[in-house]
């Protein structure tokens, strides 16, 4: 059976919730001794949902869960808030030919998330928005 390594870290919706759990994952991927690009990736990833979650948060005083885990060759974070049902996959992709001066704002964030890992899955269960990004932990293939 493969053994699987899970930390849970419970925060608020703000900026101090997101800097919270950005060093609980960089305390967790130090003592798993997750390689450097992976941890680097996982943080980008987690800094951009996180704000995110703040900027759009859900009922006053609901709270975010995130979850980190390995097991076997996968690294799975997991991050679950009770924001609006908002599936961030099915955003259009950004636009990234017009002059910057014409385009909207936002987009770049899911389309760099979705760039950075093998899987990332959205749902939207039990009234909170579950977003799921897992990679291998070793033998880092480039993503389209």
């Amino acid at each position: 059976m493969t053994e699987v390594n899970l930390h849970h870290v419970t925060l608020t919706a703000s900026v101090d919730g997101v800097l919270r759990t950005l060093d609980e994952f960089e305390r967790f991927s130090r003592t798993q001794g997750l390689p450097d690009d992976l941890r680097r990736r996982f943080l980008v990833a987690l800094d951009e949902i996180l704000t995110n979650i703040s900027r759009h948060p859900g009922p006053p005083d609901s709270l975010v869960h995130a979850t980190f885990a390995v097991a076997g060759d996968r690294l799975t974070v997991t991050v679950e808030d009770q924001g609006p049902p908002f599936n961030p996959l099915e955003a259009p992709p950004a636009d990234t030919a017009s002059p910057l001066e014409l385009r909207k704002a936002g987009g770049l964030g899911i389309e760099l998330v979705r760039s950075l890992f093998e899987h990332v899955q959205y749902e939207h269960t039990g009234g909170r928005n579950r977003l799921t990004m897992t990679d291998r932990i070793s033998g880092h293939v480039d993503y389209p």
